[in-house]
């Protein structure tokens, strides 16, 4: 205000319908003045922006508790800092083992009043990050049971199938060809997915180390490019019944196509394994998860949608 307060009273004067006018009925101005002096005083300068790295490195933010079953969190937690690794790609890992676990004859109906739709547990997920995140042992790490049990399964199968076929023609018309009943499937055209599924009406994992190889094979077999293989791939994750049709192999029916899918990508190719396939089939069905170690803090989290 550095103003003389007779100078002020001057203004006052000289101006009876400004200031003058809000003065007139003896306010105490020496209130106001010391009031404004005091709040400028009180003002701090603005801080300067601090312009934000792009290439920081920085630790990722914790696994929110609460959110998940108590089981799944305390081992998502415990595992990773045994691992050095993030315990979120841990816990949406182990969400997906979990699904596809799960029979899909267990559904949810999702209207009270529709007991025509129904879901299953289904998750697809993508782990995403810079090179020596973890992201293939976490999911290995998450999968190891599951694996285990498909091992079984399928050394059943080949022994079933070894009995089989030492039987003779006339005793194989008589008896069933045996199911090749699996829980995972990871190296595999969508010919021999369509085999295993025709025989495991609950639903499998389908487990991909790296998802742009992967999407890379879809155009690799025959001339039917990419197109014919994701729409495939795009009707396992809504499940339901599917017919295959074809001149040299028959036909037949699979009751459920139904597959989870878990799997990760180094972050230099994720775009390129997005481009691979047509209509970017990778925006509306992946849950992305951004991983990092740790005790690297490399990378940046972020989650996408299913």
């Amino acid at each position: 205000m550095g103003r003389p307060n007779d100078t002020i009273k001057e203004i006052i004067d000289a101006h009876p319908n400004g200031v003058g006018q809000r003065y007139a009925d003896g306010k105490d101005l020496e209130a106001d003045i010391k009031r404004i002096a005091r709040k400028k005083d009180d003002e701090k300068p603005a801080e300067p922006a601090v312009p934000l790295d792009l290439w920081a490195k920085f630790e990722p933010p914790p696994l929110p508790s609460g959110l998940l079953p108590s089981k799944i969190e305390r081992y998502a937690i415990a595992q990773g800092e045994m691992m050095g690794c993030d315990a979120g790609g841990l816990a949406m890992s182990v969400l997906t083992v979990c699904a596809a676990a799960i029979s899909d004859r267990i559904e949810l109906q999702i209207k009270r009043h529709d007991p025509h739709w129904k879901e299953a547990a289904r998750i697809w997920t993508a782990l995403v990050g810079l090179p020596s995140t973890k992201k293939s042992p976490i999911m290995r790490q998450a999968a190891r049971g599951l694996i285990h049990l498909d091992i079984e399964l399928y050394r059943a199968y080949a022994e079933a199938m070894a009995q089989y076929e030492a039987l003779p023609e006339q005793e194989k018309k008589m008896v069933s060809r045996p199911r090749q009943k699996r829980l995972r499937i990871e190296d595999t055209t969508i010919e021999a997915a369509q085999v295993v599924l025709m025989d495991s009406p609950d639903g499998v994992l389908c487990l991909q180390d790296e998802l742009s190889g992967w999407f890379g094979a879809m155009d690799k077999y025959g001339n039917r490019g990419a197109a014919k293989d994701r729409g495939f791939w795009m009707q396992s994750f809504n499940g339901g019944g599917y017919a295959v049709n074809r001149i040299g192999r028959g036909a037949g029916i699979i009751s459920n196509l139904s597959i989870c899918i878990a799997g990760w990508n180094p972050t230099r190719t994720a775009a390129q394994a997005d481009g691979r396939c047509p209509g970017r089939w990778l925006d509306p069905t992946l849950v992305s998860h951004r991983v990092e170690a740790c005790h690297h803090g490399e990378g940046r989290a972020t989650a996408g949608r299913c």
